[in-house]
């Protein structure tokens, strides 16, 4: 008896713009395989299996175009919801908690609605003059970077260390491939508050995708205002 066989489902393409870059990205929705990884690792509520996902289906999806490692938070954030609105529809409903009483609420959000705000109306330079010798030149954090599981300084300090792209001394430049890991640490260890302040707000400075909006709690009657920024805010 013959086997009957079934052709792949035909999958559309789309277009996007990277809001930051302002990079033209061809990509596809992401097919049910995909999806069941990216539910696994939400579900797991493990930080790095989570961006780990993202990462796969934002590099599969755009065709290799875009490897999450290599572009700023806010660009990833923002193909990675693209994409999920064009795979599953542009409505998702995660769950708030309530500031007043911790209660936790399903809110619908239209993806579409979602903007990529600049913190800064100018645009701080990624070049840091340490002193006259040395220049460190900055880029903005990747998702993977953005550790939220940690405390606030040691996530701060670690996005200092990760995020030296290159350092001029004199008149060369070394990549940061070039120079030690530890010498960098200690490097910026070693910095005086004032210099270690303006790489801070350098990277403060970075575009994020956000959505900010007020509901009313439907357990204490107060009004909460929410801002959600982590990708993983927007599917949970």
């Amino acid at each position: 008896m013959e086997k009957l066989r079934i052709a792949p489902a035909t999958i559309p393409s789309y277009t996007m713009t990277l809001p930051v870059s302002g990079e033209v990205v061809k990509y596809r929705p992401f097919v049910v395989r995909e999806e069941k990884i990216l539910l696994i690792a939400l579900q797991s509520n493990d930080a790095k299996q989570i961006i780990d996902a993202i990462r796969n289906i934002v590099l599969t999806c755009t065709h290799n175009q875009i490897d999450t490692k290599k572009i700023s938070a806010a660009d990833a954030n923002y193909a990675m919801l693209q994409i999920r609105a064009r795979s599953v529809g542009e409505e998702v409903k995660p769950v708030v908690k309530c500031s007043k009483c911790g209660g936790k609420t399903p809110i619908k959000i239209n993806l579409d609605r979602i903007q990529v705000t600049k913190k800064e109306k100018e645009e701080l330079s990624p070049n840091i003059t340490i002193n006259e010798d040395v220049t460190l030149i900055m880029r903005f954090p990747t998702i993977h970077d953005l550790d939220i599981t940690k405390d606030k300084t040691t996530m701060v300090f670690d996005m200092v260390y990760s995020c030296i792209d290159k350092v001029m001394y004199e008149d060369k430049i070394y990549e940061r491939g070039d120079v030690n890991e530890e010498d960098v640490e200690l490097f910026a260890d070693n910095l005086l508050p004032d210099q270690f302040k303006k790489i801070s707000e350098f990277l403060e400075s970075a575009p994020t995708v956000v959505y900010e909006f007020s509901f009313e709690c439907p357990n204490c009657k107060s009004k909460v205002k929410v801002s959600l920024e982590n990708i993983s805010d927007f599917f949970l």
